[in-house]
């Protein structure tokens, strides 16, 4: 038994990140709206890795509702569902209109349309994780921003469920800056969606509570063993990582 938890705990992760992509291109394939489709995954992913925490997890501590948030949780989780998710699916319906109509009179047009679609997503995933980067690091710089962003900090366990305890204006301001420029750079629509949707896949794997070990992978994505650490409530390890 422990020999079988400790392959799951090594193998987990690249399965679980594999298999929502290639779920996420067979409901394309099979004519379903890419954006919905990307929302369908989510949510179907979502309650895969809440059944997973209970199964395989990091803290069992965790999972018990000793410090009352859990409602806080829901609730914030529950509204960033509602709310979030649908501005994402409209915001992607947004950027690639705006591709399809604008972004030829307003674009660099520096893109490498001629590169590979897998190149092509690498390089979004680079450029686009750029300007969220500068988005996060800003909202912890920045006293105004911090107020917001640290609804997100402010959880005591990491746990799925939190993984949507965020104010809507620190979503905002990270989409404001973020989502501009790889539009500005002439990237095709395939690219913004690709992102999106494993940004959002990632996402709520490194909020989990499931005794991944990332291993290698720790030192290219933002993996629970490394998210973990920036959830520090020591503040020079949390700014820092």
């Amino acid at each position: 038994m422990k020999t079988i938890r400790t392959i799951l705990t090594y193998t987990l992760w690249p399965f679980f990140l594999v298999a929502t992509l290639a779920s996420l291109k067979y409901l394309w394939d099979s004519g379903v709206d890419p954006e919905l489709a990307t929302f369908y995954v989510y949510v179907g992913f979502f309650v895969v890795l809440c059944a997973t925490e209970y199964l395989l997890p990091y803290k069992k501590s965790w999972l018990k509702n000793i410090d009352g948030q859990t409602p806080i949780d829901l609730t914030l989780t529950l509204l960033y569902f509602i709310v979030t998710s649908l501005a994402i699916v409209v915001v992607l319906h947004v950027l690639v209109w705006l591709i399809d109509n604008y972004q030829a009179l307003v674009s660099l047009n520096v893109w490498p349309t001629e590169w590979p679609l897998w190149a092509q997503i690498v390089l979004g995933i680079i450029i686009t994780d750029f300007g969220n980067n500068m988005a996060h690091h800003m909202s912890h710089e920045i006293p105004v921003l911090w107020r917001f962003h640290s609804v997100h900090h402010s959880a005591p366990r990491i746990t799925v469920i939190n993984t949507g305890r965020f104010h809507p204006v620190d979503v905002i301001q990270s989409l404001i800056v973020g989502a501009p420029i790889p539009f500005f750079l002439g990237a095709p629509d395939v690219v913004i969606i690709w992102y999106a949707a494993i940004n959002a896949y990632l996402g709520i794997m490194t909020h989990s509570n499931i005794d991944f070990k990332c291993s290698i992978f720790n030192y290219i994505f933002n993996t629970p063993n490394v998210h973990r650490w920036h959830h520090s409530r020591i503040i020079s390890e949390g700014n820092n990582n």
